[in-house]
């Protein structure tokens, strides 16, 4: 370890972070993958589909709905991204807005990009816990992207729910991404129990026909069966915290909601300490929290 630290002028703890990876396995090392597609969802969005560079690379694990996988471009940079999807052939979907350097250069990565990839990462969506319950489902914005692995297993595995009501809120008509996967799913009709998906926007243009406000407008002004419910939510983090605590209004436990939290994450396995939320990293205890693990956390400003 010392003699590491004099060849490459690295600093104690980064020669123990250099440790600490080199002894973790494959899943903690970037693989090569490329991009063979690019699809446009918004002005702003893109969603990359990516696969092993070659036959011969090592594959990352298979993600689960709400894990994300870190993203690395070649002199830029390395950010988490969720999982949005996963194609039969194994290829990976990630769907990203520029908002930082590093996501604007995924945004433009032309097909043949080669990015690095590492994952997957973090705490999943209760899967388990689901079925034979009623599920409503809450995204906002981009929130959309790390439910949508979820909300396709639902479809598709429809007789193992009960009641299902399905939230999506966008600031614009124009800002609304899988548009024509939502409206799919407004069409599908299905003969046991409800399945309601509802889209709104914050502000309309005059060719919007659909409904205007906040999505937790859209939230069930009752439940027959709060204890036999579960919500699952992501999007900005005060539509959480205020869905969450209208569904607890509803009659829902903490312990049956759940969030997707954002924080600052780096190193995607809790050593850094950037994504550190009091007594939890979220790269490594989340992203998906339970609304009683998270709730006197949420009601801490800036925390």
């Amino acid at each position: 370890m010392v003699t590491i630290a004099k060849e490459v002028n690295l600093s104690q703890a980064e020669v123990q972070l250099k440790g600490v990876v080199a002894g973790a396995g494959d899943q903690y090392l970037p693989v090569a993958y490329s991009v063979t597609s690019r699809k446009r969802e918004t002005a702003d969005t893109v969603t990359l589909t990516l696969k092993p560079k070659d036959s011969r690379s090592s594959v990352c694990p298979r993600p689960r709905p709400g894990q994300f996988n870190m993203l690395y471009v070649f002199g830029v940079g390395e950010i988490p991204v969720s999982v949005c999807g996963i194609e039969p052939d194994g290829a990976l979907l990630h769907t990203i807005r520029r908002v930082g350097a590093v996501s604007v250069a995924l945004c433009d990565s032309k097909v043949g990009t080669v990015i690095g990839v590492r994952g997957a990462y973090g705490v999943g969506w209760p899967v388990a816990r689901m079925r034979q319950r009623s599920l409503i489902i809450l995204a906002g914005g981009l929130g959309l992207a790390p439910l949508l692995m979820l909300i396709r297993h639902v479809v598709r595995c429809r007789s193992d729910f009960a009641d299902i009501t399905i939230c999506i809120g966008a600031r614009t008509p124009q800002d609304v991404p899988f548009l024509r996967e939502i409206l799919s799913w407004q069409r599908l009709k299905y003969d046991a129990g409800l399945f309601d998906v509802r889209l709104i926007v914050d502000r309309a243009d005059r060719d919007w026909r659909g409904e205007v406000g906040v999505v937790t407008s859209l939230l069930p002004r009752s439940l027959t069966a709060p204890e036999c419910s579960l919500a699952l939510i992501c999007g900005p983090e005060v539509m959480m915290r205020h869905a969450a605590s209208d569904l607890v209004r509803l009659g829902l436990s903490h312990c049956d909601i759940y969030l997707s939290l954002e924080r600052n994450m780096k190193c995607a396995f809790g050593l850094c300490g950037h994504c550190q939320l009091n007594r939890y990293f979220v790269c490594r205890d989340g992203p998906i929290f339970s609304f009683e693990k998270v709730e006197s956390l949420l009601n801490v400003k800036d925390l």
